[in-house]
């Protein structure tokens, strides 16, 4: 009997913001790969889903490679929307609002 691999939702989430993060960039597999100490293959078997379950150190390279902490490549695209939008709004706040804020999250990340 033969078994086919599935490839996983995160599996799936890391190819799609791999090819995401290149194309915002300007980037292929080959300046992916050199960027992240990779072989072009490494990289085409992660976009191409013949990679179903990638090692977190290959992931980790290409994070590094694409400039991003690791974290964003397990990012939905409404995850990065909503983070986008904290962020324009908290750099339309003055400097003492800022601040305030940061105080009242780092309370109640500490509290959670």
């Amino acid at each position: 009997m033969m078994y086919i691999m599935q490839r996983d939702p995160a599996t799936l989430l890391i190819a799609t913001n791999v090819n995401r993060l290149m194309e915002a960039r300007g980037m292929n597999a080959t300046t992916l790969a050199e960027a992240s100490g990779l072989n072009r293959t490494a990289i085409y078997d992660i976009m191409s889903e013949r990679s179903k379950s990638p090692k977190v150190s290959t992931v980790s390279k290409i994070a590094t490679g694409l400039n991003v902490p690791l974290s964003d490549l397990f990012l939905t695209v409404g995850q990065i929307e909503g983070q986008a939008e904290l962020m324009r709004l908290f750099a339309s706040l003055d400097a003492g609002e800022q601040n305030k804020l940061s105080q009242i999250a780092k309370a109640w990340s500490d509290n959670a």
